[in-house]
């Protein structure tokens, strides 16, 4: 199974699609549909639905944070609701199936297979209740 490399067109990063186009973004920069998305090196901050600070170094920032008690770069339900399609893409690869998602309830839905793989056991004397 071949996640990224070996064509031209695979590359790291993650791209999202929706009904006005795709952003492709990574560490390094962005790539996207429209023409006006690409304009300098950031998208102008007046596009952007969630507007972050600048951060050049996440992991210094977050133990900034943790000592000042200021924001993170990226709030959590941002790096939530980031993480979750990757997540979501990885379950389906491993089933072999596509998966349907409640988003409201953050569950898949109909696959207790797939279900399963959204955790996993939890240590002793550590469970969700």
């Amino acid at each position: 199974m071949t996640l990224a490399g070996g064509h031209k067109d695979i590359k790291g990063g993650v791209k999202w699609i929706g009904t006005e186009g795709w952003v492709w973004v990574d560490r390094g920069g962005f790539d996207a549909s429209n023409p006006a998305w690409k304009q300098g090196k950031h998208l102008a901050r007046e596009l952007r639905k969630v507007k972050l600070y600048t951060s050049s170094d996440h992991q210094q920032n977050f133990l900034d944070c943790v000592r000042t008690r200021q924001a993170t770069v990226t709030p959590v339900e941002v790096g939530h609701n980031s993480a979750i399609p990757g997540h979501l893409c990885h379950i389906a690869m491993l089933t072999g199936r596509k998966i349907r998602w409640d988003a409201k309830e953050e569950k898949i839905i109909d696959d207790a297979e797939a279900s399963k793989l959204m955790t996993r056991e939890y240590r002793g004397p550590w469970k969700m209740s």
